[in-house]
């Protein structure tokens, strides 16, 4: 028996339907990966297994919000350690962190591969593994934006890129880190080394980088000098370095001493610091210094060093970039262990601190 003209048409309304239905429940279930990214702050910072009893070779992350440590997410026979994290998280709340990395196999003192990887955090999955000799020294610098590349400093005293996945290359894969040429009139000839990299986000600086920068000793030329802050400036294919100034102090307070970890950080309304750890020639212990910056130059070039306003934040610590929270209000960092058991200091960031003092300073002891 044939179908009437209208129950055809009513019965192709209703398979359309169904199939639409059908075709909404499909792209309910699969969920397509996205690569959208959200710029978004952390009080987190990695601190490296070597700071730690015993010297392990599994890095930690010191949360400066809760003054709390924990482990970094990665397998049990690799090393991850100069790690950095993200300055942006994608849509499934994921960031990501980059560092020099080991396989550490059967003998820990004998990695079986080594090199660079990327993990997302907190998730630990491995997003990439760059095998290759040219290793960090120091955290890498993630570049403004949500973008997938680092800089950062090398054992050789130079600085490199790498770029990774879909932005490194044309066909996918990930860069080999590639050396930065250095464009400078004032260093040219000079066998400098660069010994840490920070890479400040506050538009005042101009997207310029703070590089501890080692000069060679001009009696000594096979030896450098004590590694001091430069501000340094790439060029806009982050090919090269285009230009480098050396930050000014004001006083001899920092003369003779061993400086780490540069850091710009807010120490009070309106007031921007330079946070260094240093250790002069002969004491056993470093300290965490807030060091206010005298304003913007005319040329927007750098700024100098208030140090004779510089103020003491923490005395006994481990020459590690310590966590800044993200309302700027506290600083976390690992206690030096030759001052007693291991413990986190918490600090407040606020300009109520005599240099010297420790009566606001907070210490929480942590199961390590």
């Amino acid at each position: 028996m044939s179908l009437s003209l209208s129950t055809m048409v009513r019965l192709f309304v209703l398979v359309a339907v169904v199939a639409n239905a059908a075709a909404i429940g499909v792209s309910k279930i699969i969920t397509r990966p996205t690569t959208q990214r959200i710029a978004c702050s952390t009080s987190l910072t990695t601190i490296n297994g070597y700071f730690l009893p015993t010297r392990e070779g599994r890095g930690r992350l010191i949360d400066a919000s809760t003054g709390t440590i924990s482990t970094l997410p990665i397998p049990l026979d690799e090393k991850l350690d100069h790690a950095s994290l993200s300055p942006w998280r994608d849509d499934r709340g994921q960031s990501q962190m980059v560092g020099r990395w080991a396989s550490v196999g059967e003998s820990p003192t004998t990695p079986e591969g080594r090199g660079l990887a990327r993990y997302s955090f907190p998730d630990g999955a491995l997003l990439d593994r760059i095998h290759t000799d040219i290793l960090p020294v120091g955290p890498p610098c993630w570049f403004p934006g949500t973008t997938l590349r680092v800089i950062f400093p090398a054992g050789d005293g130079q600085l490199y890129v790498t770029s990774f996945g879909d932005e490194s290359t044309q066909d996918g894969t990930t860069d080999q880190p590639r050396l930065l040429q250095w464009n400078v009139d004032s260093l040219e000839g000079q066998n400098f080394s660069v010994n840490e990299l920070a890479w400040p986000r506050e538009p005042e600086f101009h997207g310029k980088l703070i590089a501890m920068i080692a000069l060679p000793d001009p009696i000594n030329r096979t030896r450098f000098l004590r590694p001091r802050p430069w501000w340094i400036e790439l060029n806009a294919s982050a090919t090269a370095v285009v230009d480098a100034v050396p930050f000014v102090m004001d006083d001899g307070l920092f003369e003779n001493c061993n400086l780490r970890c540069p850091a710009v950080i807010a120490t009070g309304p309106g007031e921007l610091s330079l946070l260094l750890i240093s250790r002069s020639e002969n004491a056993k212990a470093w300290r965490a210094w807030a060091i206010p910056l005298n304003g913007e130059e005319s040329d927007g070039s750098m700024c100098d060093l208030k140090t004779s306003e510089a103020r003491l934040l923490v005395e006994g610590c481990v020459p590690s970039i310590p966590a800044i929270s993200e309302d700027h209000r506290w600083l976390a960092c690992l206690a030096d262990r030759a001052q007693g058991p291991p413990q986190i200091l918490r600090v407040p960031l606020q300009p109520t601190m005599k240099p010297g003092s420790s009566e606001h300073l907070a210490i929480l002891p942590n199961d390590f």
